[in-house]
Formats: structure tokens, sequence, C-alpha cells
């Protein structure tokens, strides 16, 4: 008995000591970051605690689609939508068959997904770059921008799963990166590797389901996996990638062969006209000025931008957006709005160009790494050719010095160096796969009609730019690095010490910046003068606080916003619950209406009320438009008498016996009564 005493003692003592090595790994970096990732998950707790984002019917689709998940359907898309896969919904039913269907467990559930996301995120910008680079992009997606957090907690579009998928997927091609560049020897070895490929297609195959915004960045970490990689691909580990790929994107595929291919259709439809193929220059130049000055300075959280075509959201803080009308005169207020846009927009472009410079001069190093990876085939070739007789090559400057070379890299691979030399190869090509992302994203977001007609609501599409967030970072802590390597040295022979854990060589501002063995500040391209480097390092810093304080300035505006009862409030905001109260006193059940209120009203009463989308044009009177669910249509048309809800003062509402006359629905022994903002027409005999 003492025995068996003593053995669950020392069995305790070593569960602690491993629990002890473990947390020691943990970097008070990455505890920092993991206190911000706490605190962004509660700011976004709050905010659909708060009723914030306020449900829309695109909203209410999924969460329709959850419900009739949960009652035995199982669609693959999103209704009528074959490019937006449902795995959203699927996940949602879970949360409703736990709790029930309300709009706070819809948006829950993208709240996971963006979590998610910003682990993902982080990890990428610390194996990219370093600790503090991830802490940097991690801080300034955690509060804003405001644009990234509205998009991130709507559960439409699939783009938290993208980004999300989209992110796990460069992930795993660098984890593979960093395994020596030879098949694998054992058994084990091949199971790892075969199940890393496996996952990589999986997580590629499920993003290109969820939206096909996901296609730059499959094509990137499929093409660096066949440049890197060709040994495995061309063996059972490309059939692992293939069969994980396939299995994830089974739906669409399957879904494209019933459906001959109906998602490139839809898709193609969504940004050129019909029968129209790239832009011509005339609108590329307007499209890419839709991106410069209102897209991507909505996306990179500018205080204010100014849109002169298409709608704005009535989620986002109006002190942060305004319409301009492109028929009248722009005050010099409205040129300074969009040319400090223009100049955000700028400015993130010549980072990310001094990012690919960066690497362009890594490659070299790259090249290098090449010639080691063929060093047994260019030793037996030299050695044969050149190495033998004399008079030969082999005795030459040339073929003397080549043979060195090769001859110290076939050493290499059996030192340290060769270890160290496959993770920068590993970070470099990572770099490269986040840069290319965002490059990528930007180039077919300008290729889009969507650019120019809708400014605002469709910088959505550019969400894929956060992947590439840790370059723009990655330069502007290289530049800062040694100016508050130099302050903090100042500081500190004028008597001010930082509390920094030795231990850990954490960021130690009167030594030295770097954290661990490899994880160095990232060079700027070319050598800066001794005169430049503070230059240098201050506008960074500025570039780097700028970044962060209009993050900051849209969380707090955001939070401020959402805090306005009148407008955001669960289960429903208040106009919506009038309304409701008004429909139920009457015994109304069917009602026609546009799709921005019937969907939405519909999951809000857990069906309850029954629609179909009337109207929402005015040049189309009262006919159906827009309508996702066939079925909500054919059982419409058997109710005899539906309440019909308009906006006050619309076309419909000022024409509605000739309208309802034209369309062929009931209409006499109407009444009308106006509720809150909207005019409700109901049969009453």
């Amino acid at each position: 008995m003492r025995g068996a005493q003593v053995s669950e003692k020392t069995r305790m003592q070593r569960l602690l000591l491993l629990v002890a090595s473990r947390m020691g790994r943990v970097r008070p970096m990455d505890w920092a970051a993991l206190s911000v990732f706490v605190a962004a998950f509660v700011y976004r707790l709050c905010l659909i605690a708060r009723g914030w984002p306020a449900l829309d019917s695109d909203e209410a689709i999924i969460g329709l689609m959850a419900r009739h998940i949960l009652q035995g359907q199982y669609p693959v898309f999103y209704w009528s939508q074959a490019y937006m896969g449902a795995g959203q919904a699927y996940l949602a039913a879970v949360f409703f068959w736990l709790f029930g269907p309300s709009t706070f467990w819809l948006h829950f559930t993208v709240l996971l997904l963006t979590m998610g996301f910003l682990a993902t995120l982080y990890a990428l910008a610390r194996a990219a770059y370093d600790r503090t680079v991830g802490l940097l992009t991690l801080l300034w997606l955690a509060f804003g921008p405001t644009m990234g957090v509205l998009r991130e907690l709507k559960a439409i579009g699939g783009y938290q799963d993208v980004l999300l998928l989209g992110g796990l997927t460069l992930l795993g091609v660098w984890m593979r990166l960093r395994q020596p560049d030879r098949l694998p020897a054992t058994r084990r070895a091949w199971l790892a590797c075969l199940e890393m490929y496996l996952l990589i297609g999986l997580a590629a195959g499920i993003g290109l389901w969820s939206d096909v915004l996901i296609l730059p960045v499959i094509a990137l970490a499929f093409g660096v996996l066949a440049i890197n990689r060709t040994r495995e691909l061309l063996s059972i580990a490309g059939l692992a990638l293939i069969l994980g790929f396939l299995l994830g994107a089974a739906p669409l595929i399957g879904y494209n062969i019933v459906y001959p291919n109906a998602t490139y259709q839809q898709v193609a439809s969504q940004n050129r006209e019909p029968g129209g193929g790239l832009p011509t220059p005339a609108e590329w130049l307007a499209q890419t000025n839709g991106a410069m000055a209102v897209s991507l300075p909505a996306i990179l959280g500018s205080p204010l931008v100014c849109v002169t075509h298409g709608p704005l959201w009535s989620d986002y803080p109006p002190s942060m957006a305004r319409s301009l009308n492109p028929h009248t005169l722009r005050t010099p207020q409205d040129e300074a709005c969009l040319t400090a846009n223009y100049m955000l927009s700028l400015g993130a472009l010549a980072l990310y160009a001094i990012a690919a410079w960066g690497l362009l001069i890594a490659l070299r190093g790259w090249l290098i790494g090449w010639l080691a990876r063929r060093r047994r085939t260019s030793h037996r070739f030299l050695s044969s050719h050149f190495g033998k007789g004399g008079g030969g090559i082999g005795e030459s400057p040339v073929g003397l010095a080549t043979m060195k070379v090769v001859g110290k890299l076939r050493a290499d691979e059996h030192t340290e160096n060769a270890a160290e030399w496959q993770e920068e190869h590993a970070r470099l090509w990572l770099r490269a796969m986040l840069l290319g992302t965002g490059a990528l994203s930007i180039l077919a977001y300008t290729l889009s009609a969507q650019a120019a007609i809708n400014q605002f609501t469709a910088a959505r599409y550019l969400l894929l730019v956060y992947l590439s967030v840790p370059a723009l970072f990655g330069v502007l802590w290289a530049g800062a690095a040694p100016l508050v390597r130099w302050l903090g040295g100042l500081l500190a022979r004028s008597g001010i010490h930082f509390a920094i854990h030795s231990r850990s060589r954490w960021l130690r501002l009167s030594s030295s910046m770097r954290e661990e063995p490899g994880e160095e500040d990232t060079p700027l391209p070319g050598k800066a003068s001794r005169l430049s480097q503070p230059v240098l390092g201050a506008l960074s810093m500025l570039a780097l606080l700028l970044l962060l304080a209009l993050s900051v300035n849209g969380g707090r505006q955001t939070l401020g916003y959402a805090n306005n009862a009148s407008q955001f409030a669960l289960p429903m905001p208040p106009v919506d619950r009038q309304l409701v109260t008004f429909l139920d006193a009457h015994h109304i059940t069917a009602f026609y209406g546009d799709y921005w209120t019937c969907y939405r009203l519909t999951f809000e009463t857990n069906e309850r009320l029954l629609c179909a989308a009337r109207g929402g044009r005015p040049d189309r009177g009262l006919q159906l438009l827009y309508n996702r669910s066939p079925q909500y249509v054919s059982e419409m048309a058997r109710v005899a008498h539906p309440a019909y809800i308009l906006a006050p003062g619309s076309q419909q509402d000022r024409h509605f016996a000739a309208d309802a006359r034209a369309a062929s629905v009931p209409y006499v022994g109407y009444r009308r009564q106006v509720i809150g903002q909207y005019a409700v027409y109901y049969y009453a005999p």
C-alpha cells in the first residue's frame, strides 16, 4: 500500500514538473498576446450582447437554414447562391439545438470562428517574423478596424470561415516546409507527413466550399508546395493532399456536377456585366479609384471614409462614414477626406512594396539553399566532368571555386546550420505567401465591377487582406526597433529601468531586441546610413502608432454606437418589436415585404410569421423579387389575404392599389397603418 502511495506521489510530481516545463516555454510576449486575445473576445461578446450588429435578412437566412437543418433539411449552399457554403448554418444549428434559435447565438457562432482566426493569425505572424510582430498584429485587430469587426460578426458569406481556414492552410504549409527536404525515412515520419498533407487539403477544400474568395490562398499554398516539395507531391503524400481537398470540397464539387458550372456562373455575374470579360482601362481605373479612395481605407481602419457610389451599412458608426453626392461639387472637406484616404492606401501599398523588395533580396539566400538541395547531383557532375585530368576546367579558378562551394554546402548537411537554414527557408516562403495573399486579393478586387458600384459595402471582399497584415507590421517594426532600443538605453542610463524577465530574453529595451535564436528584427532592404536610421525609425514608429490609434478609435466609436438602445437590442430592436406587437394584435401571420424586412422578421419570430419578398425596387412594383426560399413563395400563394409591409412614402406605398392590381395580389378591403418606420396594409373588411 505504501509503495502504491509513493508511486502515485512520484507520478504527481512528474506531472507537475511536466506542466511547469511547458509553462516555462511560454514567453511573456505570448502571455501578453493571450491577454489581448481575451480582451478581444470580451469586447466582441459585449457587442453581440448589445445586439450589434443588428440582424439583417442575409444573416436571418443563415439562421433559418440552421432551423431547417434541425428539421431534417440539409442544404449545401446559402439559399439561391451557389458560391457560399452552408457551413455556418450547420455550426449555428448546434447552438440552436443546445440553447434555442436566437440572434445572439447566431452571432456567437461566427464569434468563435473569428477568435480562431485571430489565434491563427498570431501564430502566422510569429512564425513569419517574431512574437513582437505577432503581438502588434493582434493588438491592431483586437478592437478594430470597425469594418473588420463588423464583417467578422456578421453570419453571412463565409468570411470568418475563409479567414480561419485560409490561415490554417498557410500555417500547415509552413509547418511542412520546416521539415527536412527529403522523403520520410520511417513509418512514423510517413504517417506525420500524410496527416499534415491531408489536413492542408481538407482546410483548403472546406474553405473553397465556404467561399471562393479563398482561391488566392489555395493557389499560393499549393504553388509553394509544388516548388519546395516536388518529390513529396509525386509520392503518396500528394495523394493525401488531393484526397483531403476532395473531401473538403465535396459539397461544392457534387453540386457543380448536378448543376454544371453553377458556381462559376454566379460568381461571374456578381463581378462583371453579363457577357463581359476583363474591364476596359477606363473601368479598371474607376474600380481602382473606388478601392483606393474607400474600400482599402475602410479595411485599414480609416476614421472617416467618404463614399461617392453605393450605400452605407446602417450598423457602421455614422461618424466614420458618409455619402457624397457624385453629381454635385465637392467641398474642400470632401476633397480632404478623399485625399487622406488615398494617402492611407498609398502608405499601405508602399509598405507592401518594401516587404516585397526585402523578400526579393532574401530570395538570394533561397537560391543558395536550392543549390544545397541539389548538392549531391552537382558534386557528382562536377567531379566527373571537371575534377580529373590536367588542364581541365576543374583546375581553373572558376572550377575550383565552384567545387569548394558545392563541397561546403554538402558538408553543411551534417551541421546545425542545415536545421537553421530549413527554418529560415520556411519563414521566407511563409512571408511570400502572406504578401501574395494581400497582393492577389487587392488585384482581384480592382478587377470587380463592385469596386466602383458599391465602394463601401463591397469592401468585404478585401477581408483576406488581413492575412497579409503581419507583413506591414514586420516592416514597421524592423524600422522602429532600433529607435526603441536606443530610447531604452537612454532611459536606462538616466536611471529608469524596465522590468524585463531575464530568463525569457524578452524585449530588452536597453540591450537587444532579439527574443530567441532565429527571431531577429526583420532587416529593411538595403543598408541605411547612420544619419537616415533615426529618420526611418521615427517614421516607422509614427506609422505604428497611427495604425494602432486608428484601430482603438474604431473600437471606441463602435462600442459607443452599439450602446444606442433605440437601434440595437436583443432579441430584436425596438422598431421590430413594435411592429411584431401590432401584427400579433391583429392576428397577422403572413405578409409580403421587401427582402430586407421579410427574412429578418421571419427569423426573429421563429417563423411564426410567414413571408415572401415583393417590391424593393421602384420600377418593379409589387412583383416577387430576391426570394431565397421557393418554399415560402409557394406557401404564401395559398394565403387568402396576406398583409403588406412597405416603407412609408415609397413607390409601392404611394401606388399600393395600382401595384397590387398589376401583380394580381389581393388589395380590396385593406387598411393602412404606419408603425414606426413601416407602413402596414392589412385586410379589415
